[in-house]
This record gives structure tokens, C-alpha cells and sequence, in this order.
């Protein structure tokens, strides 16, 4: 066995795959977490990868988390997200037989904020907000998690032991922390549109996102539109749990997890 040249394990350090690895290993040391799968395809539209397939088993009922690792290179960026005007967000999506459902819960004090969009920080001389590492990481996982429920769908119809109530949450583990602002906007100059003082943050372990995800225009039939639980306003959106890589072993337990199968 030979060295890598330190420059070329440097190379390999921009990309995300040592902390996908690292997070494949975290996962596989908390307990009732069993890894399915890693680098799985799924078509939505298009090919999206869900780099890893988790599940853990809750009140004795399956919860599976289609996973996106998202790295960030510098210890100088952050995420930072808003609050959601609408408080609600899908919990899960639910395969029961050959139908799935819609779970939405309004968020509460006990649960992580509920939001409607996010920008990573950089906070080197640079001084940088940009929304686009959020939005892609969402828009990835989110497709990714809708092809891999629409193969749930299309599997069970096949399967001699249907899906009991099996509820998928799509995911994302960064390594940024994670920051949701607390301000009233009230100091919003509405003619410039800036934010007049500085914006109060408060730190978390996990927020959900609730991210925008339309149909594709090659997608002929979405399952989305036949699931009566859902509002207009959700029923294109996919509820992105994202989960700073430092709260797993806090997040990722039965315990924890106690809100996916609350009532409704």
C-alpha cells in the first residue's frame, strides 16, 4: 500500500466525498440507524443521486431518509435561513398499500423553524451572501427524494407485503453551521430594501425547508397532484429537513424523532 501524493488527496479534499464518508460513518455508529444504500439514482425528470439512503425504525414503523451530504470548504461560511410565513411543514411522505399521503404539521417551539429560503455566508474579506449553494443543495435533494418515492409507489403495486405506513423525509447533512435570523423586519427601509441595523441570529442544530419544487416539464403525471391531504400552496413543495453534521447523534434517534408520527 502506497501514499497518495498530498497534493492529490488536497484535490480530492475540495470535492465532498471524505465527508460523505465520514458522515456514512457517524450514521453507522448511532443506534436502531441502519444505512441502506449510498450513491443511489433516481429519476424525476431527470437523474438526481441520493448520496445516501438511511432508516431507523420509530414506534415500531419504518422512516427512511434519502440523504444529501453537502460540504462546505471553509470554516468562514455559514448558512443563515428565514423564517417561513407559513409555519406548516410536511413531516413525510407516507406509503400505506399502493397510496401515499401527505403529513404536514404547523411548527412549534419544541421543533427546529420552519423556513422559506437560506444563503451561506462568507465571512472572509470577501464578505459574501449567496443563495445558490442552498437552493441547488434543495433542488438536488429534492428531486432525488420525489424520484425515489415515485419508485416506492410504482414498487408497491408489485410486492406481496405492501408498505405499512413507511414515511420518507428527504435530507441535508452540511457541515456548515446553521443560523436562522430572529429579527423583525419592521427596520426594513421599504424604499431601498435593506435591512437598517444588524440582523439578529440565533444558532441551530436543524431547520426545515420548505423548499419550492414544481413538476418537470417531461414528468407527464406527477403522484403529487393526486394527494388530497396536501394544500395548493405545499403540494409543489418538498419539506427539507437540513441538519448540521455535528447534531447527528442528537437528531437521529427514536426519541427524537417522536414528532414523525405525532397526530395531525
Amino acid at each position: 500500500m502506497a501514499n497518495l501524493d498530498p497534493a492529490l488527496t488536497d484535490a480530492l479534499n475540495r470535492h465532498g466525498v471524505f465527508f460523505k464518508k465520514k458522515v456514512l460513518l457517524a450514521l453507522r455508529t448511532i443506534d436502531n440507524v441502519q444505512v441502506l444504500a449510498e450513491e443511489m439514482g433516481f429519476t424525476f425528470g431527470e437523474t438526481r443521486v441520493v448520496d445516501i439512503l438511511a432508516q431507523i425504525m420509530v414506534k415500531k414503523r419504518r422512516v427512511v431518509f434519502a440523504i444529501e451530504c453537502k460540504k462546505v470548504f471553509s470554516k468562514r461560511k455559514t448558512w443563515v435561513f428565514f423564517k417561513d410565513a407559513d409555519t406548516r411543514f410536511r413531516v413525510a411522505r407516507e406509503l400505506k398499500g399502493e397510496t401515499n399521503t401527505s403529513k404536514l404539521l404547523t411548527g412549534n417551539a419544541d421543533l427546529p423553524s420552519v423556513c422559506s429560503e437560506g444563503y451561506e455566508l462568507d465571512s472572509s474579506d470577501t464578505k459574501l451572501a449567496d443563495p445558490n449553494p442552498v437552493f441547488k443543495a434543495g433542488s438536488q435533494i429534492a428531486l432525488a427524494f420525489l424520484g425515489l418515492v415515485r419508485r416506492r409507489i410504482k414498487d408497491a403495486k408489485t410486492l406481496e407485503k405492501k408498505p405499512d405506513g413507511e414515511r420518507l423525509i428527504p435530507v441535508i447533512i452540511t457541515n456548515a453551521e446553521l443560523l436562522v435570523a430572529q429579527s423583525s423586519f419592521e427596520d426594513v427601509n421599504i424604499a431601498t430594501g435593506n435591512f437598517e441595523r444588524d440582523l439578529d441570529v440565533a444558532s441551530a442544530q436543524s431547520v426545515f425547508l420548505n423548499h419550492p419544487s414544481p413538476s418537470p416539464e417531461t414528468v407527464a403525471e406527477d403522484f403529487r397532484e393526486s394527494v388530497e391531504e396536501d394544500s395548493w400552496n405545499h403540494m409543489f413543495k418538498e419539506s427539507v429537513w437540513v441538519i448540521n453534521s455535528g447534531a447527528l447523534g442528537t437528531v437521529f434517534n427514536a426519541e427524537y424523532l417522536d414528532w414523525v408520527f405525532n397526530d395531525y
